[in-house]
């Protein structure tokens, strides 16, 4: 077990000896919501004798939406367990589409509405931030599979729900505002020292803050939105940038620094000229063989 949990990826290592334990990361990617496009069925019994109060199919529809932020990543020097920690602020657009076929009864009116097709969307700007311990194991000197976990805090902003027909079945406000904790997987490349490409995928899977409604499935790590609970996800490129220590202005630099490439530093040259003395010459010494 011991090789387990002193794990250092090659690539890490030779980059640390001239590159900062930290580095700038870059995301870009999608989010979406998991069982966005699976249909399901409704069917709730008649009230009194009267017709099913609700009675058809459910039909969602999600298009990934655009993702991108910013972030910082450190990396142990001497990892145990965990060889990286990455703090992130990511934004993107979140939405799905609704699309109900079958019969109703519309409470507010107590009319009956029979085979009909309603629609209903929702869209919002998700925002959070999100800490997340990595740990790699190694494919080879450039190629490595990492994995993750972590916690997060996100909320939506400048939400927007459309109904195509006013009086059925909207659950009122979805969650805006979720803790969550996170499970990542991915797979990275260095690209050369210091920079490292990583494509990752993650997904809740604990929710500490929810909202009940009456109509959800209340699953674990999902999110009240529209109708039915949904699991949020997404699929991240992430471009780590390291910055190049600054080592001292001497001849101990590493072999492969700018500065090593010559003996002695700017601030050595010209601190002390060595004088000149013609005034005597000494005698060549005559070969003796």
């Amino acid at each position: 077990m011991s090789p387990a949990f002193y794990t250092q990826h090659p690539s890490f290592e030779s980059t640390l000896k001239t590159y900062n334990t930290w580095a700038i990361t870059l995301y870009g990617g999608g989010n979406g919501l998991m069982f966005g496009n699976q249909p399901w069925d409704v069917n709730i019994g008649p009230l009194d004798g009267s017709p099913s109060t609700i009675n058809g199919t459910w039909t969602p529809t999600n298009k990934i939406g655009w993702l991108a932020g910013v972030g910082g990543l450190y990396v142990f020097e001497d990892p145990i367990l965990i060889d990286r920690v990455g703090l992130s602020l990511i934004g993107g657009n979140r939405q799905i589409t609704e699309q109900f076929s079958g019969s109703y009864l519309n409470t507010y009116s107590a009319f009956y509405v029979e085979d009909t097709t309603l629609n209903t969307s929702r869209s919002a700007i998700n925002i959070g931030v999100a800490l997340t311990a990595f740990h790699t194991f190694t494919i080879s000197p450039d190629l490595f599979i990492e994995s993750g976990l972590g916690v997060s805090y996100k909320r939506d902003f400048w939400s927007q729900t459309m109904l195509d027909s006013a009086g059925y079945m909207y659950q009122g406000e979805p969650q805006i505002q979720t803790i969550s904790l996170e499970a990542n997987i991915g797979v990275g490349v260095m690209m050369w020292k210091g920079r490292f490409l990583r494509l990752n995928f993650t997904t809740d899977l604990l929710q500490f803050i929810k909202n009940e409604s009456a109509n959800n499935r209340n699953g674990s790590a999902t999110i009240p939105w529209m109708m039915t609970d949904y699991r949020p996800y997404r699929v991240v490129i992430n471009y780590d940038i390291h910055f190049k220590r600054k080592g001292g202005k001497n001849c101990a630099n590493p072999n492969h620094t700018e500065k090593a490439r010559e003996l002695f530093g700017e601030d050595m040259r010209n601190h002390r000229k060595a004088k000149n003395n013609n005034k005597k010459k000494k005698k060549r010494r005559k070969d003796i063989y």
